[in-house]
């Protein structure tokens, strides 16, 4: 925890104490200059249950902390569903804690250089001096981006994540206690949820040039059906969707959610990918409508065109 002192004789208490106190060995001149950018990026001041309900659960909250949430498509459709499971996993795990799960977009590359100081900072090559003794700091200072999913108490607003958990998570992988706060440019944070909470009862998921836009114009002409057409999926290649999205989806139908209304979407090419396929397999109580045609049908219509 950077603390920082107004009183010169006090910092050099502290620069003295935090060196002691790390496991990768910090220059004095970077930790003067990391504590002058902590000084001007600190942001929000975090609740006093926010840090409190943290170092309560910090063990645990790390644990299932640091995953990845980009779909690989790379390799079996078993070990792709395995990313989804696991992601579904640690999402439980952290509610099961009284938690919310977020995603942290890092620009991990340009963080490094900016912490690595110019001419006029006093410190030139901060980051390039601690990076000499750590090659974990040397591999995430080339990264130009880095993506995880990390546990927060439920306390703890998007701000709070952005200035607590994510330097604690740096100082934790990269094994050193001298992370300030980064600055916003640098990193987007944003709460996740799951397939399951879609606030969907069918789904349109056809293939190219098989009557798929025909049938969903059919179903919205009736009285007990509304359907929308849209991206809504292809947005990203997150295993796990996005909690404003959830709610973005929420609001399109509302007005619609009395009993009897059946809220649809579509899209012809859904059916093609498996990572929405994933997707889809996890929303409860979802009727998918596959719309196909034979070869013959295609050929003649490949014909015709």
């Amino acid at each position: 925890r950077l603390v920082i002192f107004k009183r010169p004789s006090a910092i050099l208490r502290l620069l003295v104490l935090v060196q002691m106190d790390a496991l990768v060995p910090v220059p004095r001149c970077c930790l003067e200059h990391l504590a002058g950018i902590a000084a001007t990026t600190m942001g929000p001041t975090p609740p006093h249950d926010c840090l409190a309900a943290f170092d309560s659960q910090s063990d645990e909250l790390f644990a299932i902390s640091g995953g990845k949430l980009r779909a690989s498509h790379i390799g079996s459709d078993e070990a792709f569903e395995n990313q989804f499971n696991q992601a579904e996993q640690h999402l439980q795990a952290c509610w099961d804690l009284g938690g919310r799960f977020w995603e942290l977009r890092l620009r991990a590359a340009d963080l490094a250089r900016a912490w690595d100081g110019n001419p006029s900072s006093g410190c030139l090559g901060c980051w390039s001096a601690m990076a000499d003794h750590s090659d974990l700091m040397l591999d995430f200072g080339r990264t130009p981006r880095v993506d995880v999913a990390a546990c927060a108490p439920k306390v703890c607003g998007a701000e709070h994540v952005a200035g607590v958990v994510l330097p604690r998570w740096m100082s934790t992988m990269l094994r050193t206690r001298a992370m300030p706060v980064p600055s916003p440019e640098f990193v987007e944070v944003r709460e996740l949820s799951h397939w399951s909470f879609l606030p969907l009862d069918l789904v349109v998921a056809g293939v190219d040039r098989c009557g798929t836009n025909s049938l969903w114009r059919g179903l919205d002409a009736h009285p007990h059906i509304e359907m929308h057409f849209g991206n809504f999926f292809f947005r990203h290649d997150n295993v796990l969707p996005y909690h404003d999205e959830v709610t973005e989806l929420r609001d399109m139908f509302q007005g619609r959610l009395q009993r009897g209304i059946l809220r649809g979407y579509s899209d012809p090419i859904l059916y093609r990918h498996r990572r929405v396929r994933q997707a889809l397999s996890r929303v409860s109580n979802l009727t998918v409508l596959v719309r196909r045609s034979s070869a013959s049908t295609r050929f003649l219509h490949a014909s015709v065109q």
